[in-house]
């Protein structure tokens, strides 16, 4: 199958899980033998008219733009998704709502793509016999795109198949349709669906929303302008589509019920397929992993005795993109909550700072991990201040002991380094109250780590106290927590990744973020207390966990849940549901 992917987020540098599933996608693709060409966009720090225009391809978790010349593969060698990234201006970049870089990332393809007066002549034709003599509008893109990689002669108009039919189109987000309907309306005249070829011709267009935006749960007031654009963008997208497909069950109904009032949108299927974990990070997961997440090792930042596992740092982490959107903030006022109870007194815990102080084990550490795209540098320089001060002792970020107070990475960390902090921790921090997806949290549980995220408690009977702030894990109910679980108790999540996790078997755990921080703080303290306790124990026996069953029994189950979804069998799925329509 020849497939052509419009994704605003692809070529380096990435910042969000939108880019990297399109990326994990696009790869996995070629590798199942399909052929693939990306459209994206690059951003230029002096943007310019005339930026240059940039191609380059996938390889090993890189996506690098090239100059105009790169060392092109030749014809046969499908081996790497091959992508033209169109300039951007920086200060636009990362920003996937409508103060990114859409508008330039949409006219750069107009101008790029733009046919010749012989093709543009050719495609408009009434006559029916001379439009079969031409490819479609997205087979000459299509021709010109592997013309750029293959440098074939471009000047030449779109007048033979020669084999080079194009068999789908995936279209990501919203941003990705821009682009679409740009090329489409210059090569045809016209909005419709109408290529130029007759209907067995056409391509099957794919909508992958990877985040509904027309979302209420983020942006409440939905009369307002910013709303009334997305939902207008993502309408159109799924009408001028065969088919949609989004991460989880919650956009689904989002999306249904933006179009309930279009026969055309409606009357096109709407398929969930989660993302998958990249590959290799699965390969690294399934080579390295240890039922409980060792101390930290190989890392410069963090001093420990290698001898002594009790004196091991573990880390609380957070994974998110620093936007607003993302809550990233409660996660540091619930770490500003924890510090307070637990580092006034510096000659507990032997003089070390740690979130949360063990009397069995006085020198194991839980100190905050904190990583993400600043999407919003304000924001995100807030969130970063706000954690640094929190965890400010004695020398800076580090303490009379030489240990670290906190970790924060402001740069991309790959999927190998991602391993080994996730590895090296003892419970993930997702504070998103909603989420497409949150693919940390099946990162996180692939290396064995627990997530907690955002839910809602549901009551059916009356007996319950909905005000109080518990976490919904069987975990605490040993060890002195809050009371949970009761026979008629549920939760609901707007967190996608939630979906494939069953909280009821304590594989997610659950809790309100919309809580202040004290409450939230009141309910994981003795879950992450039991948890450092565990790991030290954990660490002790060398990765030997008979003594501990029951939680071994349900990291194992959400890792293998997690790792169960793979690139391949993702992809597989979709070509299926293409070949379906």
């Amino acid at each position: 199958m020849r497939i052509l992917i419009f994704s605003m987020e692809f070529a380096d540098p990435i910042f969000s899980g939108n880019g990297v599933l399109a990326r994990t996608y696009a790869t996995e693709l070629v590798k199942q033998h399909h052929t693939v060409d990306v459209i994206t966009s690059y951003p230029v720090s002096a943007w310019v008219d005339k930026a240059e225009v940039k191609t380059g391809w996938m390889s090993n978790d890189i996506a690098s733009t090239d100059a105009a010349t790169p060392p092109f593969r030749k014809k046969n060698d499908q081996q790497k998704p091959l992508y033209i990234a169109l300039p951007v201006p920086e200060k636009k970049w990362r920003k996937l709502d409508w103060n990114g870089p859409h508008d330039y990332y949409a006219q750069g393809c107009l101008e790029y793509f733009q046919p010749s007066s012989q093709e543009k002549n050719a495609a408009s034709t009434k006559d029916e016999v001379s439009k079969s003599s031409h490819l479609s509008v997205f087979e000459c893109v299509f021709n010109k795109a592997r013309s750029v990689f293959y440098r074939e002669e471009e000047d030449e108009p779109c007048t033979k198949h020669d084999n080079k039919t194009i068999d789908s189109i995936f279209i990501v987000d919203w941003h990705g349709f821009v682009e679409f309907e740009k090329i489409k309306s210059q090569w045809t005249g016209t909005n419709s669906k109408d290529f130029g070829t007759n209907q067995q011709q056409q391509p099957k267009i794919i909508f992958l929303n990877f985040r509904v935006f027309a979302n209420s749960i983020l942006l409440p007031e939905t009369k307002s302008e910013e709303f009334m654009f997305y939902k207008k963008m993502e309408t159109a997208a799924m009408e001028s589509s065969h088919a949609t497909v989004c991460l989880a069950e919650t956009d689904k109904k989002m999306l249904l019920s933006m179009v309930s009032s279009s026969c055309d949108a409606t009357s096109h299927p709407v398929f969930i397929l989660p993302p998958a974990l990249q590959p290799n990070l699965i390969s690294r997961c399934s080579a390295t992993w240890k039922s409980l997440p060792m101390s930290l090792n190989n890392f410069d930042a963090v001093k420990k005795d290698v001898d002594d596992p009790r004196k091991g740092t573990f880390l609380l982490c957070s994974c998110v993109r620093l936007d607003p959107t993302k809550n990233a903030l409660k996660f540091v006022e619930i770490v500003e909550e924890l510090v307070k109870r637990n580092n006034n007194n510096q000659k507990s815990n032997n003089g070390h700072f740690s979130l949360v102080k063990s009397k069995k084990y006085p020198q194991a550490c839980v100190i905050p991990f904190l990583c993400g795209a600043a999407a919003n540098v304000e924001y995100a320089n807030l969130v970063r201040n706000r954690l640094r001060q929190a965890c400010s002792i004695a020398n800076g970020d580090i303490d009379d002991n030489n240990k670290v107070n906190c970790i924060i990475r402001e740069d991309f960390v790959t999927s190998d380094e991602l391993v080994r902090y996730f590895q090296s921790s003892i419970l993930n921090v997702h504070p998103c109250e909603y989420d497409a997806f949150g693919m940390t949290v099946s990162e996180s549980a692939a290396c064995g780590v627990l997530s907690i995220t955002h839910g809602e408690r549901r009551y059916d009977s009356k007996n319950y106290d909905a005000s109080n702030t518990s976490v919904s894990t069987i975990f605490d109910k040993k060890n002195g927590g809050d009371k949970l679980h009761q026979p008629k108790e549920c939760w609901d999540s707007n967190v996608g990744a939630c979906g494939l996790f069953d909280y009821q078997k304590s594989e997610i755990i659950l809790t309100d973020f919309r809580k202040p921080a004290t409450e939230i703080a009141n309910a994981m303290e003795p879950l992450l207390l039991s948890l450092l306790e565990r790991a030290v124990e954990c660490a002790q026996s060398n990765g030997q966990t008979s003594s501990l069953p029951d939680l071994d029994e349900w990291h194992q189950q959400a890792r293998m849940t997690a790792l169960s979804h793979t690139p391949e069998t993702a992809t597989v799925k979709l070509i299926q549901m293409v070949n379906n329509l």
